[in-house]
């Protein structure tokens, strides 16, 4: 039930990318508005995640997840349905908001159905079969969109999150132990802010799991546009082999961590990304169809393992504090995804557009140059902790205060 809802959130989430010029072409939007109204999604995402953290504590996932996801149906029937900035900016912040509880929700739930030990495997696995909805938003998108409008999409869209929703709320409970043993949870997030760890991973999933959202789901594609000079169904394909490779990445990374240690896979993935992702600065000065090809590949597939960074977080907190823990965490990810989507956008539209209204290969140099540093920082204060932890998923348990306590 949730992988299916999942689907439909990759699907929303990477869309962009492929109909981007259709839409920019359709309302006149240049790179800086279609980043900011791209970025949305994400912005609006990352706001609920603090209240959604308490919710989930406090209430099944089986009613906080339908319930949000209603907004979602509203923001797909409006973004369809936009002929100015400001509609379809309010339909894609209502996608962020419908969707914000999705993989939360999930993780939630699974902590329930499923043993520690299986834990990361599983949440891979939901994160894999789900991330199949970014496929649906690439090569066949693009034939969808070319055949019947992108507007279409969104209206079909909204059809597929009310099944999805009702799905959840008909079979998504939580199994009759777990509804026993249910009481109410102790402390805040004061506790979650006041953990190191924490503060160790944050800025990793700001520019790992942020910089893999945003680069996927919006400036992956104007890349291959301007810069390679791609037509939509070509820019589809390789796309598809980002989104093919991140859902091998999120079907493998769990099965690895929970055999292999968390910390260390995640560390070597840090590495690996920060690779493919230099490779654009690369191409920027010299695209070539193979080495693109293998570089979309590489870098969906090790972007996926930031997965793994929510799964860190949640072992090291009790379980009356696992969501506010994750959703925080997940703030820095989907908030760190709008903030560089919108200031990639900033930068490449900075540079002034040639006779066919594409931007030169330097404004995306300086766009990726801008994430890679940030990305390196991001390893290198993460690297104290991958020390202490020594393979191991946690290094801190973070106990709540007593009831009353300051």
């Amino acid at each position: 039930m949730f992988a299916l809802a999942y689907f439909l959130s990759q699907f929303f989430r990477h869309a962009n990318a492929v109909i981007s010029e259709e839409v920019a072409g359709d309302l006149s939007l240049g790179a800086a508005r279609m980043g900011l109204m791209t970025s949305l999604f994400y912005g609006v995402f990352a706001l609920a995640q603090l209240p959604l953290g308490s919710a989930l504590d406090r209430f099944s996932a089986r009613w906080v997840t339908p319930a949000l996801m209603s907004a979602a149906v509203a923001g797909a029937l409006l973004f369809g349905a936009a002929h100015s900035f400001g509609t379809l900016a309010a339909g894609r912040g209502l996608l962020g908001l419908g969707m914000a509880g999705v993989l939360m929700g999930s993780y939630m739930s699974f902590g329930h159905w499923f043993p520690a030990r299986r834990f990361a495997t599983m949440a891979g696995l939901l994160v894999g079969i789900g991330s199949l909805g970014g496929l649906g938003a690439a090569s066949p998108l693009a034939w969808f969109s070319e055949s019947y409008g992108w507007r279409s999409v969104f209206f079909l869209g909204a059809a597929g999150v009310v099944v999805s929703a009702v799905a959840i709320l008909v079979w998504g409970g939580d199994p009759p132990e777990a509804r026993s043993a249910a009481s109410v949870s102790a402390g805040g997030l004061g506790d979650v802010f006041r953990s190191v760890t924490f503060w160790r991973i944050a800025p990793l999933n700001l520019f790992m799991g942020g910089a893999m959202l945003a680069i996927q789901s919006l400036w992956a594609g104007p890349f291959l546009f301007d810069v390679a000079g791609f037509s939509t169904l070509q820019t589809g394909r390789l796309l598809t082999l980002l989104s093919v490779g991140a859902a091998l990445g999120y079907v493998v990374c769990g099965w690895l961590a929970d055999r292999v240690g968390l910390v260390r896979v995640l560390l070597f993935s840090a590495v690996v990304f920060l690779l493919a992702e230099l490779a654009f600065l690369a191409m920027a000065v010299r695209p070539v169809v193979v080495v693109l090809s293998a570089q979309y590949l590489l870098f969906g597939f090790s972007g996926a393992f930031q997965i793994l960074l929510l799964v860190q977080v949640r072992a090291c907190f009790p379980p009356s504090l696992r969501g506010r823990a994750v959703t925080a965490l997940n703030v820095f990810g989907i908030g760190g995804a709008a903030l560089l989507q919108w200031a990639m956008g900033l930068i490449i539209g900075s540079f002034t557009r040639d006779a066919v209204s594409q931007y030169p290969p330097l404004a995306y140099f300086v766009a990726f140059a801008f994430t890679s540093v940030g990305l390196v920082a991001a390893v290198a204060w993460y690297l104290p902790l991958a020390r202490a932890s020594r393979g191991q998923v946690a290094v801190e348990t973070v106990s709540p205060r007593p009831a009353g306590s300051a």
